[in-house]
């Protein structure tokens, strides 16, 4: 132990019992101490350490697949499914899976719900919404249940925060589908979805959108032509007059029907 702690120098000299060796080396070998009670107390440089070690198991696909670097919602879903994939076969072969609709569908539902862990107080938050948990999911529209039966064909609505890129990822997809209007993209997003302030995330989608801004670009009008002279000088009432010609129009003869005209 020498060596482990702090020692001088004239300690490791060549008779030291660093280079000769303990004692009990000389001596038969039914003599060696092969047992011995160790006092701690005796050991004033003895440290004793303890050490608590805690194991998480908790599984966030966000901090595994970055969702900033996807601008297509499939292909976050497909990256999603494929690190699922090797999270349950514990192996990179799962990478090999190809993904199928079922898998995708339950990968989609998957992230839904980790998506809506950062709602946070969801039940006093959106309380207004009449909010509950159905199926794993945070959802509203409770208290216009039957209206929704009847207008949209479904029982409520699933919440997401409009604030997650998760929201943006999913909006930016049904927008690019046909480059429709806000109402027209709100009213997809609805069909399954309720986002708290859906028209205004809407609206700078679609303000960001270069296609969208090539087809609503106005078009430069034209401007009139000077104002003559004459209109600017002061003259007396009909000095200047001005006729407007109109035509050429076609005419038919009051008398003879068969025979066409024009006017002017």
């Amino acid at each position: 132990d020498y060596v482990t702690k702090p020692c001088k120098p004239h300690k490791l000299k060549l008779d030291s019992m660093w280079q000769r060796g303990p004692e009990f080396l000389y001596l038969p070998q039914s003599e060696w101490p092969v047992k011995k009670n160790v006092d701690f107390e005796t050991l004033s440089d003895l440290k004793i350490s303890s050490f608590i070690c805690e194991a998480n198991m908790e599984f966030n696909v966000f901090n595994i697949v970055d969702i900033e670097r996807f601008s297509n919602f499939f292909k976050f879903i497909r990256a999603v499914c494929r690190v699922l994939s090797i999270y349950k076969l514990k192996s990179f072969n799962g990478v090999f899976v190809e993904p199928t609709g079922e898998s995708l569908k339950i990968t989609e539902n998957f992230v839904i719900k980790e998506v809506q862990k950062s709602l946070g107080d969801w039940n006093d938050k959106y309380k207004c919404l009449g909010p509950s948990e159905q199926d794993g999911f945070i959802v509203v529209g409770q208290r216009i249940s039957k209206w929704l039966k009847d207008n949209w064909n479904q029982d409520y609505f699933i919440l997401l925060p409009a604030t997650h890129p998760f929201t943006s990822l999913y909006i930016s997809y049904l927008h690019y589908l046909d480059h429709a209007g806000i109402e027209i993209t709100l009213a997809k997003l609805q069909s399954r979805f309720w986002v708290p302030g859906a028209i205004k995330l809407i609206r700078s989608i679609k303000k960001k959108c270069v296609y969208c801004r090539k087809i609503d670009e106005s078009i430069s009008g034209q401007s009139m032509g000077q104002v003559p002279n004459e209109r600017m000088k002061p003259s007396p009432p009909f000095f200047h007059t001005a006729t407007d010609l109109f035509g050429p129009l076609p005419i038919k003869d009051s008398v003879r029907r068969r025979v066409h005209g024009k006017c002017y």
